[in-house]
């Protein structure tokens, strides 16, 4: 049961997103609308409204849209609504067509989306309303990114789900803050990744697809200039010889460049945690690195993968997914814990990056 509830939170706690996952939660929003609107006869929206809360605009406003060379939340909420499909939850905007992306962004332009400040009690809250042909559709994400908790045709509830907890009961990958609370420890961590985990065998595929996926959008952020191209101009920096190029360096600049990418909707996704890519490439990417320039195998790959990630989750549930604290610091930690089991440390070792170890 104990190792099941492991596997549990990092399904629940990791997953794919597209650019950052604010503008890609408000697509899923749009999208979710659109397709209310859609079933009610109507083609694509005339005129869209955007309600979230501060910490979602705060992230999403400045944050470019994968594949294109706009940036904020009213062409994700556009894009989304005109031509997303929900299924593909975070990566939404990877599935709409070009002429729908232009479209979308045509609306922006004439003025047709707005985005209003939410006045609600949580700092993770996304309301879209979408309009057009007489009817309306409606959708809220609420508590996490993908937690799709109200859907609307013309004000009748085609889903409902605002009285239930966010997380499901029986089966369901999802977990509650106040599970993973109750449940994590340093020691817990520790001792699962490193005794009871089979990373060969056991069905850790988020962590899987963290060493490909993060490992491809570093790749990209070091291929071109994005953003403000730190990674890149680091790398720079030490081919010029005006930097040592050494393991930290090289953790550095693969990290930075896999951020500058997906910052600057690089059309390419990343393993996300705790609802945050930049916290996943953060988690993973070094550990990666240092993997690979030491020679470690794959097994032990991922249990410092596991232990990276499973540690900054249990940082961050005390912190909450949106808050003014940056969390690539709590990511940092878990990096740091990975690195420690990469380089032979044991459970003490991880515990000095702790001012109380748990």
């Amino acid at each position: 049961m104990e190792q099941n509830m492991f596997i549990r939170i990092l399904n629940s706690e990791m997953e794919l997103a597209t650019g950052c996952t604010e503008p890609g939660a408000v697509a899923l929003t749009a999208a979710e609308a659109g397709q209310a609107l859609r079933k009610a006869g109507v083609d694509k929206a005339e005129e869209i409204t955007v309600n979230a809360s501060i910490n979602i605009i705060k992230n999403a406003m400045s944050a470019g849209i994968p594949g294109t060379d706009y940036e904020g939340m009213d062409y994700a909420a556009a894009i989304g609504a005109l031509g997303g499909d929900p299924v593909y939850l975070l990566e939404v905007m990877n599935h709409v067509p070009r002429e729908t992306v232009e479209a979308a962004a045509a609306l922006v332009k004439a003025g047709k989306v707005r985005v209003n400040v939410a006045q609600v009690p949580q700092k993770l809250y996304i309301e879209v309303i979408a309009k057009g042909g007489g009817h309306t559709g409606r959708a809220i994400v609420r508590d996490l990114h993908t937690n799709v908790m109200l859907v609307e045709q013309d004000g009748a509830a085609t889903l409902d789900k605002r009285d239930t907890d966010t997380a499901a009961a029986g089966d369901s990958d999802v977990v509650s803050p106040e599970q993973i609370a109750s449940f994590l420890t340093v020691r817990s961590i520790w001792d699962y990744c490193t005794k009871e985990l089979d990373p060969m065998n056991d069905p850790i595929d988020i962590i899987r697809s963290a060493v490909k996926v993060n490992s491809v959008i570093s790749d990209e952020g070091l291929s071109k200039e994005y953003g403000l191209a730190i990674g890149r101009n680091l790398d720079l920096n030490c081919r010029k010889g005006l930097m040592t190029r050494d393991l930290t360096t090289n953790s550095m600049i693969a990290a930075a460049a896999g951020a500058d990418a997906r910052m600057a909707g690089a059309p390419v996704s990343v393993v996300a945690n705790s609802g945050s890519g930049n916290q996943g490439i953060t988690s993973s990417v070094p550990v990666i690195v240092c993997a690979r320039a030491t020679g470690r195998s794959h097994e032990e790959l991922l249990r410092a993968l596991a232990v990276a990630n499973l540690v900054t989750i249990h940082l961050k549930t005390g912190i909450g997914r949106l808050s003014a604290y940056c969390g690539a610091v709590s990511a940092g930690c878990g990096a740091a814990a990975g690195l420690a089991y990469l380089q032979g440390g044991d459970y003490d070792t991880v515990c000095l990056l702790y001012t109380s170890p748990s």
